[in-house]
């Protein structure tokens, strides 16, 4: 038997999520180097508003934690693991991206013309797919606060790293080896693995599907 593969994933994976039940010979890492804070906010703040988008599962929580009013309106999440926690909540998102958030927010804006938009967000919110849009179509506000974490990690073969927020923080007290894979779950959060002089393979979408066979091919093929 081979020697098993340590990959580093940013965000806790429970026993059942689709990665560990994959048979690969990998042993996961799964340490967030951030906490979440949801924080209290109006509700009655998006009850104009035509859309809701929700940019991740926290944004989500935070959100339907504090409140479940919904006056109509369209629900847009930006990857299928936002989608996923909308529907745990009894939310059928009209709108799911499959692709990079610059990608998806461009398509996202095709869809919906003119119309207003909510964003539930965090205090450090890369502001994407907002920033695509001309101030007078959004509502902003902030639901909760990310808050740094770092943690050691000892060394592995693969990081996989899920936000910038997280990039952060695990730089702060960790290094990586020049001979281990990087990777990062889409454009954003390359873009702040290369501010540490990292280049990263990432995933042709949001899936736990697509992160999965990215990390299989690097370490297996």
């Amino acid at each position: 038997m081979g020697m098993s593969m340590r990959v580093y994933f940013s965000r806790q994976l429970p026993n059942n999520h689709f990665l560990r039940q994959q048979e690969a010979d990998i042993v996961w890492v799964d340490v967030a180097q951030i906490l979440i804070e949801p924080i209290a906010f109006d509700p009655k703040k998006f009850s104009n508003c035509d859309w809701l988008f929700f940019t991740s599962p926290n944004a989500v929580s935070s959100f339907f934690h504090q409140s479940r009013v919904l006056n109509n309106q369209h629900i847009a999440a930006l990857g299928k693991a936002t989608a996923e926690a909308l529907i745990s909540f009894d939310v059928e998102p009209t709108f799911v991206g499959s692709k990079d958030s610059t990608e998806v927010a461009n398509e996202f804006k095709r869809i919906v013309g003119k119309a207003l938009i909510g964003f539930p967000v965090s205090n450090l919110s890369e502001r994407t797919v907002q920033s695509v849009f001309p101030p007078e179509q959004l509502l902003e506000s902030v639901t909760y606060h990310t808050l740094p974490q770092p943690t050691l990690v000892e060394d592995c073969h693969l990081y996989f790293f899920t936000s910038p927020s997280n990039v952060r923080a695990f730089f702060e007290v960790n290094t990586i080896k020049k001979d281990a894979i990087v990777m990062a779950i889409g454009e954003t959060t390359s873009k702040a693995l290369a501010k540490f002089g990292y280049s990263t393979q990432v995933p042709e979408n949001y899936s736990v599907e697509a992160q999965y066979q990215t990390i299989f091919s690097a370490l297996f093929s």
